[in-house]
């Protein structure tokens, strides 16, 4: 429906991706925030060469260590960085991580610095 929506935006993907909808989503989205794994960035990669396609993503790091949440592992992160940049139709634009809810901000600084260190 996006495109019926409003076709002018370019569009992010904020959110799990799941790899049986990439085919699908890769002509709706100008960049997916939230690629947390490895099998993911190959399918994008796979798609995105089977489209034509370039597809700017951002690498979701679990810096909290969460279980509810999605991402690479810290330690993966200059792996999965190297995966990235290797791939023809992936453009790698940075990392992004999510703060564990809090009703005070502090709380969530620690997990974007951390993150930071990471880059």
């Amino acid at each position: 429906k996006v495109p019926q929506v409003c076709p002018g935006p370019q569009w992010h993907l904020i959110g799990h991706l799941q790899s049986n909808k990439v085919k699908k989503a890769l002509p709706l989205f100008r960049m997916i925030h939230s690629v947390d794994s490895l099998s993911l960035l190959e399918t994008l990669q796979r798609e995105a060469a089977a489209q034509e396609f370039m597809v700017q993503v951002l690498l979701e790091v679990n810096v909290s260590g969460e279980a509810s949440k999605y991402g690479f592992r810290p330690d993966q992160t200059a792996s999965a960085v190297r995966a990235a940049t290797a791939m023809e139709n992936i453009r790698l634009c940075g990392l992004m991580t999510m703060a564990p809810y809090s009703d005070h901000p502090e709380n969530a600084r620690p997990v974007f610095r951390g993150l930071k260190q990471l880059f």
